[in-house]
């Protein structure tokens, strides 16, 4: 753009040169038309830029890594001249990881027309990606001027974790009955301190169930179903830790969702309910979210994936020994990529955790970044693993839940 006002300014000077030398008809016209020439662009522009609109759209709104994904874009042009150069600014970012890119399209619109081009994008990691058409600029025909729009178009896409089958050795020793709040959506059960729902009476129900007074205004027998507490004796507790510095980070988040996704879709296909948890840090608060059934685990990636990063190390641990030190879980698994482990190594012992395991991950690039202090857990109940994004399966394999 520097370039075409240079060159504007170098016709200008010609033409009132050559006026100067010869002071005739043509001259003066050359002259008047170089003086009117920014005038007349910048009301086209300024024309057309009121004439254009824009709408982004993607094909679908949920898609597996690596996954080509096509994207949509329509520039409308309602105007009665084409547009040689409209340029489109978007904005990818990753909600969950926040890595972000932006780049730009240069797009010719004929008039009264729409042109739609279509590309296609994918990522490499899971998470929220959230396509955002943050300008539209209009330039004239001499790049002299340009007008920007702001069209506020705005798409997301999931995309999706990995799961990651494992065959882990499953110890049913060590699970616990705890007191719930909780209760079933689709089983009845026996605590009648809550209503699960309402029936017709069968022969061989209790007497205790009927509902009497609903009955009597019926004029026939109706049961009264108790509801069944949830015992959610199972919990998965996340870091979220990002490292603006090193990009490494972009791969641990990505296996730590990765794998607690797949424990906690085992978990639920064994029937072990359980509560996942991380660290909000819009809220200042842990996130989090006890899984009893399929549902539940979809809107359980949905938040995940929508989660951010934060930068403090192990705050999500801090929170949980704020608030929940006392709370007994048969099985407690704490998913970091924090290097420094000393904290979680010298309290989770004392925990009321009948078993818990640390799961670090690092990046498959430093293998040697790993915790090397495994052997001095002051508890049998308590083991460290290292997994990296290739080793976590046969790791996973090795945990005994």
């Amino acid at each position: 753009m520097v370039k075409c006002r240079i060159a504007y300014i170098l016709i200008l000077l010609v033409s009132f040169g050559f006026y100067l030398f010869y002071s005739d008809y043509l001259s003066f016209l050359a002259l008047l038309f170089s003086l009117l020439l920014p005038v007349l662009l910048f009301i086209l522009v300024l024309l057309a830029s009121r004439k254009l609109s824009a709408n982004l759209r993607l094909e679908s709104s949920t898609a597996a890594k690596r996954d080509q994904i096509p994207v949509l874009i329509a520039i409308r042009n309602g105007f009665f001249l084409p547009l040689s150069r409209v340029k489109v600014n978007l904005q990818i970012e990753n909600i969950l990881n926040q890595n972000r890119k932006e780049f730009s399209l240069m797009i010719p619109v004929s008039a009264r027309d729409t042109e739609t081009i279509s590309w296609t994008m994918s990522s490499e990691y899971c998470g929220q990606i959230r396509i955002t058409m943050e300008k539209l600029t209009i330039y004239d025909y001499f790049g002299l001027f340009t007008f920007s729009k702001q069209p506020q178009q705005r798409q997301s896409v999931y995309i999706l974790p990995e799961y990651q089958p494992f065959v882990p050795k499953v110890d049913y020793s060590n699970q616990i009955q705890l007191d719930s709040d909780i209760y079933s959506t689709t089983k009845p059960g026996d605590d009648s301190s809550e209503t699960f729902g309402f029936r017709d009476y069968i022969p061989g129900d209790s007497p205790r169930s009927i509902h009497w007074k609903l009955s009597a205004k019926l004029d026939h027998m109706i049961i009264r179903q108790f509801s069944l507490p949830i015992n959610s004796s199972y919990y998965i507790l996340l870091e979220l830790t990002k490292s603006p510095d090193n990009q490494d980070y972009l791969e641990a988040v990505d296996s730590i969702v990765d794998c607690t996704f797949s424990l906690s879709r085992f978990l639920l296909m064994n029937q072990m309910y359980h509560t996942v948890a991380w660290y909000n840090e819009s809220l200042d608060a842990l996130d989090q979210m006890t899984v009893t059934n399929e549902n539940d685990l979809l809107f359980l990636l949905k938040k995940l994936l929508s989660a951010s990063c934060c930068q403090k190390q192990s705050v999500a641990f801090e929170r949980y020994l704020h608030l929940y030190s006392q709370r007994r879980s048969s099985h407690f698994f704490y998913l970091t990529s924090d290097k420094d482990l000393s904290l979680q190594c010298q309290t989770v012992p004392h925990l009321s955790n009948e078993r818990t395991t640390i799961l670090q991950f690092i990046p498959s690039s430093s293998p040697d970044a790993s915790f090397s202090a495994q052997n001095k857990v002051p508890s049998e109940n308590v083991s460290v693993l290292s997994v990296t994004g290739d080793t976590m399966k046969p790791i996973l394999d090795q945990l005994v839940i």
